[in-house]
């Protein structure tokens, strides 16, 4: 029975989830930003886009690159756009199930490695956007997994494939290359602790080489347009470590009374705590870097120390909000090797509380599952309610004149989208306004509460399409 468990519930759980990437992905309008990647970028030819012509870090290389591939075989479509971050998130459940198999513990402990790691909804919806945040996670993850597969089996094969999807994850968001750092930092220890053959320093080296090959144009054309420095410096805790906190929390019941703070200091005693336990083992196996709890709390440790080197050595942003998601999959990874290591001792208080946090990021996810918006551009999640009920208005009028229709800025992109791939026959193309113009010539207007000032004079409410929120206006007759 328990080797039926481990091999069968853990892949059916994978499935599932990422059906449920496939439905948000499906039925979420596109996004700002997605919207951007699809205007701004994919319509450039691949030598502009490997040269990066136009230097904006919105251009989210791999994503940019597989979008513009599939749309040669395929229409646009809100999902066909985001096969290539479906892809990210296959990468993602593969590795959790690989790692949870690779350190062959007990069944309890498999499903709270997965749960940890699938727990955060957060990281969910950015698997299932034309990004390149989650893409990243997911092959951080998988170069995670191989990096541990190394340590135990010390072949070179497994170490390229670490290496080839460390750098794959660079190109997926250049985020990742604060991960990539200490990953080869750390794989150079290990070769030269075991004084392995020359093949595994040239594996390594090679890695090194061909993403600072494919890199150098970006980063050159970044680094004269000064397009590292406009985030925020504010410090670690407030950019990263908060952030993190708040992307988990979701702003569900279930975390309702634990603030960003509060969730935030417990991040950190968990990393805490980790680092003593791996300390720990590490002297205990003789210093030798191919513990795989110390490896993991290393990666992550890493990771915050390049962020924060970077941030107050060259005054590049700290990493925050969607382009901090590239920690968790590292993060996630603490609480299952506390959790193991306290049941080597006593078995029953580890099964205990590790049943008890298997539960709780458990049902933290289910409380989260919806398939209307996403926290970063939640402003967008209104867009096919709003051309059906202008497209109602249309129908009733039997004019045949298509709705003119206008949109505070950060809409503008996800009713674009979806006018241009299906509903051209029924809107004209909303014009780009990067101000609100209280004289704006279309009928109707989709707009902010802050903006309602603005167009009083001309417009009236007639639909609050969110409450407080978003609201549907058509020009005084």
């Amino acid at each position: 029975m328990k080797n039926q468990l481990s091999k069968y519930f853990l892949p059916t759980l994978a499935v599932a989830y990422f059906f449920y990437l496939c439905l948000r992905a499906w039925y979420l309008p596109i996004t700002t930003d997605e919207g951007t990647t699809w205007y701004n970028f994919v319509p450039h030819s691949v030598y502009d886009l490997l040269s990066f012509k136009d230097p904006i870090p919105n251009n989210h290389l791999l994503n940019t690159l597989l979008i513009k591939l599939l749309h040669t075989f395929l229409e646009p479509h809100q999902f066909t756009v985001r096969i290539p971050a479906l892809l990210g998130g296959a990468a993602y459940l593969v590795a959790a199930i690989g790692i949870a198999r690779l350190l062959d513990w007990r069944f309890w402990l498999q499903f709270l490695v997965f749960a940890s790691l699938l727990g955060n909804h957060y990281i969910c919806e950015f698997l299932s956007l034309a990004r390149g945040y989650g893409m990243s996670a997911g092959y951080v993850l998988v170069a995670i997994w191989m990096g541990l597969k190394f340590l135990k089996n010390e072949n070179v094969a497994t170490l390229r494939w670490a290496m080839f999807w460390a750098v794959i994850s660079v190109l997926a968001s250049f985020t990742a290359l604060n991960f990539f750092l200490p990953l080869c930092f750390y794989f150079f220890v290990v070769i030269f602790q075991k004084k392995m053959p020359r093949q595994f320093w040239f594996s390594v080296v090679a890695g090194i080489v061909s993403l600072a090959a494919i890199c150098y144009f970006p980063f050159k054309r970044m680094s004269e347009t000064d397009q590292f420095h406009f985030w925020s410096l504010e410090g670690f805790w407030k950019d990263t470590v908060l952030s993190m906190a708040r992307g988990y929390r979701s702003g569900k019941e279930m975390f309702g009374h634990f603030t960003p703070e509060i969730l935030g200091w417990a991040f950190l005693a968990v990393w805490f705590l980790w680092g003593i336990a791996a300390i720990w083992r590490w002297k205990k196996a003789k210093f030798s870097f191919s513990e795989p709890g110390f490896f993991g709390w290393a990666m992550l440790t890493g990771t915050a120390v390049v962020t924060i080197l970077q941030a107050i050595l060259i005054k590049t942003p700290y990493l925050s909000g969607r382009t901090a998601v590239i920690f968790w999959p590292m993060f996630a990874l603490g609480v299952p090797f506390l959790v193991k290591w306290l049941s080597e001792k006593w078995m029953v208080v580890g099964r205990a509380i590790g049943i008890g946090f298997a539960f709780l990021f458990s049902f933290h996810f289910y409380n989260c599952l919806q398939l209307k918006s996403c926290q970063e551009w939640w402003f967008d999640a209104y867009t096919f309610e709003v051309l059906d009920y202008l497209k109602k208005i249309k129908d009733e009028r039997g004019d045949g004149q298509k709705i003119r229709l206008s949109s505070y800025w950060l809409m503008n992109n996800s009713l674009n989208f979806e006018i241009d791939t299906r509903r051209s026959g029924d809107f004209e193309k909303v014009e780009w306004r990067s101000k609100s113009d209280p004289d704006d010539p279309a009928e109707f207007l989709y707009t902010e509460k802050g903006e309602l000032p603005v167009f009083e004079k001309n417009f009236e409410i007639i639909w609050e399409v969110e409450k407080n929120g978003r609201y549907l206006l058509q020009r005084k007759r």
